[in-house]
């Protein structure tokens, strides 16, 4: 009865051990909150920071169903390629709009040029 009671109480802890944790809530806020990051600065309209996004929510989706089916571990890795593709998409976005920002500005600074230079000097006739 000994071995039994042993038997099963080892049995019971081996199971604890591998049963999986629940993803931490605040892994998910923060992979979300990335996502949302992403699409404030607008990732949609950069066609590789949209990729990003894309990749990013539906890795997001893909980690929340595998935890929901108890395979955590690899949720939990799933979810740092969401999160991890979400910053990429933030960053070209903000990229793009830095860029876009940039030639503008180029373009202000040839007009003022062109506005401000001095008229050019008038040929000078050969005696």
């Amino acid at each position: 009865m000994k071995t039994l009671t042993l038997g099963l109480v080892a049995l019971s802890a081996l199971a604890a051990g591998c049963a999986s944790t629940p993803l931490p809530a605040d892994r998910m806020g923060s992979a979300q909150a990335s996502i949302r990051g992403a699409e404030v600065a607008g990732a949609r309209n950069e066609p590789t920071a949209a990729l990003h996004l894309r990749l990013a929510q539906e890795n997001y989706d893909k980690a929340t169903k595998m935890a929901k089916d108890g395979d955590t571990e690899r949720a939990k890795l799933v979810l740092q390629r969401a999160e991890a593709d979400a910053e990429l998409a933030l960053l070209l976005a903000k990229e793009n709009q830095e860029r876009a920002e940039a030639q503008k500005m180029l373009e202000q600074m040839r007009a003022n040029d062109r506005a401000t230079a001095p008229p050019p000097m008038p040929a000078q006739s050969a005696p």
